[in-house]
């Protein structure tokens, strides 16, 4: 996939070009470490749609190549993680932003809101939307259904 939207905030999408997605799979990054931390699985739809809300900086996922990238066009950083052993894992990162430490954060918050892979629509008094875990503790809220038909136009 070359490009990516953020779900429910109209249909702007993040390009990554043919160059940046090369520059992902063969550069050597600013560092390289060995991990025992697993990025979250594909079949975490649960997750990736919290990451798609609460990770900045427009990422765009890369599900062409053959290990987890990750890329922020915006602003030049990506990431990527191969497995290279059981458990273990090699992660490339470069730029400012650190796409695999977000990750990782954010997966922490994830399983402590127990994993959830299915989120509620609530509505605040005054009309905002925002979308929860069960039990609440992920969470972010939406943008105003007059803001989305703005974006659509665009």
């Amino acid at each position: 996939m070359e490009f990516a939207h953020r779900a429910g905030c109209g249909v702007a999408r993040i390009w990554l070009t043919k160059e940046f997605r090369q520059r992902m799979a063969i550069e050597a990054g600013t560092w390289t470490q060995r991990s025992m931390l697993a990025p979250p699985a594909d079949s975490d739809r649960g997750f990736w749609l919290a990451a798609d809300h609460l990770l900045g900086g427009g990422l765009v996922r890369e599900f062409g190549a053959e290990h987890l990238a990750i890329g922020a066009p915006g602003c030049g950083s990506w990431m990527r993680a191969e497995q290279v052993g059981l458990r273990r894992w090699s992660v490339t990162v470069n730029g400012p932003q650190d796409i695999w430490k977000e990750i990782q954060d954010l997966a922490d918050r994830w399983r402590a809101a127990r994993s959830p892979d299915h989120y509620r629509l609530l509505f605040d008094a005054d009309g905002r939307q925002w979308a929860a875990s069960e039990c609440g503790r992920l969470s972010w809220h939406l943008p105003a259904p007059h803001l989305l038909d703005e974006g659509a136009t665009s």
